[in-house]
């Protein structure tokens, strides 16, 4: 569009606004704003970013934001049309590309918008410099995709290069806080060499006067912990012992020289042997269903080397049912990655989930597991798994390490219930790179007491199911000496527990150093 730019007559920047709009303006680099719902922080950045679309008729400019159809929806096709129809009423003063999917301004200048679930399309966008960059709720956004847009701010149009990121604030150990809050680099926890190039502003829903006071009200009346995030704009208190923090969580993501990776089934790492669909299910009939969980569906495979990694969250709010249905989409999942089954809990929904699996798709196999200890027990081992580098996350999944980060040796302190954690979780042990302690004492009661009522129990020598590939076979233990004042049973840092007979004991391949560095030593096999 080549027409002359046209400027608005006034731009009316409310009080409630100010300190925003003074740093979206000011001399600093890097801009977070964040407050609570509805506090008109995407309404502010997305007017700044639209005149300085139309100031600088080549300069160009990204939106990016976790998932594309969540920008397309409240960005492109909400934030954007109402900003300039309320300041330029009646103009046309930009066009929608819809193959590329940017918008032309009236002049030349452009906003293309991008989601990191795409990576083709955002590195098309990222393959080129620009003047601005905006990451839409970077609660759900890694760091290092925040690190490598931050090097395309690389054009000469005549504007000052800024990033401005706008989220509703997650827990204190998130980057966002340890970059803006605290001044130190996320990684390194450094303290930045100029603070001054980081401005965070927070905006209160109080103080927007175009918000329906039901709304409000409705904000004051969530829980503690979501009110803190939702109302009060404020990030929330870090889990005391977590079992995964955010750091953690960034160490752990997979890596094969591209930072916004995410795993696809013709695009898998190196090595990956077997795949299975974890599924905890939920009493939720649909989307609209908000008062019920949501229903855990994560692929996760292994590798030859026993390591796991989450390759899609495919959660949500769905009803058993329909081709909209959790079982239509773990059916598909299970196609889709050549998985070997779709595994559930017994405990809650096994017999439903095999039920409504089969309905969908007779040959899919369902492999049920038990649990025997509660979730922040059974998460406990998984946990270490990724401390040690042999559990990784192949992309950004925003509300699975939300739930992650809310897990403590203590317990899980979120306040619904972790489904898609539990799914991942489950998708360790279904893949028998963990198990629980005491679960083969467990399993062996329970087939007793199948036996004693009657029911039927496969027998240990059974055929697979069609499609479905043997367990690897175990790692050999590892036989090791124990100190003087070390007797009876030692649990290891991983939780499996050993009992130590006439001074030895067998230890898993993977328990071997940490027994080891406390004073456990190797059997010295001498030549005859």
């Amino acid at each position: 569009m080549a027409n002359a730019a046209p400027q608005p007559p006034v731009i009316d920047i409310e009080s409630y606004q100010g300190e925003a709009w003074d740093a979206l303006c000011g001399p600093a680099p890097n801009v977070l704003l964040y407050g609570g719902s509805r506090s008109g922080k995407t309404w502010l950045w997305v007017l700044w970013l639209v005149l300085r679309a139309l100031a600088a008729p080549r300069a160009t400019h990204a939106v990016l934001r976790h998932r594309f159809n969540h920008i397309k929806a409240s960005i492109i096709e909400d934030t954007l049309p109402a900003v300039c129809e309320r300041y330029w009423p009646g103009q046309i003063i930009y066009r929608v590309h819809r193959t590329d999917w940017y918008a032309e301004f009236v002049g030349g200048g452009r906003i293309w918008f991008g989601g990191l679930d795409d990576k083709e399309r955002t590195e098309k966008i990222l393959g080129q410099g620009h003047s601005s960059i905006c990451l839409n709720e970077c609660s759900g956004i890694s760091y290092s995709s925040f690190v490598k847009a931050s090097t395309r701010l690389a054009q000469s149009r005549g504007l000052a290069l800024k990033i401005v990121c706008d989220e509703n604030p997650p827990l204190v150990g998130h980057w966002t806080y340890r970059l803006w809050k605290e001044g130190r680099d996320p990684e390194t926890r450094t303290p930045l060499p100029n603070k001054r190039d980081y401005a965070a502003v927070m905006m209160h829903p109080a103080n927007n006067p175009h918000i329906p006071e039901v709304y409000k009200k409705r904000l004051q009346g969530l829980s503690p912990r979501d009110r803190a995030r939702f109302w009060e704009g404020e990030f929330g208190a870090g889990t005391v012992q977590p079992l995964w923090t955010y750091e953690s969580i960034e160490r752990a993501r997979y890596r094969d020289g591209v930072l916004l990776e995410q795993a696809k089934p013709d695009r898998l790492p190196e090595g990956i042997v077997r795949i299975v669909v974890c599924v905890d299910p939920s009493g939720c009939h649909g989307p609209e269903d908000k008062r019920s969980d949501e229903v855990g569906i994560v692929v996760i495979g292994v590798d030859d080397r026993g390591r796991i990694y989450v390759l899609e969250d495919a959660s949500g709010r769905m009803g058993p049912s329909g081709k909209e249905g959790w079982g239509a989409r773990a059916c598909f999942l299970f196609y889709s990655w050549g998985a070997e089954a779709i595994v559930a809990e017994t405990n809650f929904g096994g017999a439903m989930v095999a039920a409504t699996i089969l309905a969908v798709d007779p040959n899919v196999p369902v492999r049920e597991v038990t649990a025997s200890r509660g979730k922040a027990v059974r998460a406990e081992p998984v946990s270490v798994l990724y401390d040690r580098s042999r559990g990784f996350f192949c992309g950004t999944f925003p509300e699975l390490e939300a739930q992650l980060v809310q897990f403590s040796s203590s317990g899980y302190v979120g306040d619904r219930s972790p489904d898609r954690a539990d799914a991942m979780v489950w998708g360790a042990y279904a893949l028998g790179v963990v198990q629980m302690v005491g679960q083969g004492h467990f399993d062996y009661v329970a087939t007793e007491a199948r036996k004693a009522r009657g029911e039927p129990v496969p027998p240990e020598d059974a055929e697979l199911p069609p499609g479905m590939a043997p367990p690897p076979l175990p790692p050999a233990p590892q036989v090791l000496l124990a100190p003087a004042h070390i007797l009876g049973t030692v649990q290891a840092r991983s939780g499996n527990a050993y009992h130590i007979e006439n001074g030895r004991v067998l230890v898993r391949p993977d328990d071997v150093d940490d027994m080891r560095a406390i004073g456990f030593r190797p059997v010295e096999v001498t030549s005859p």
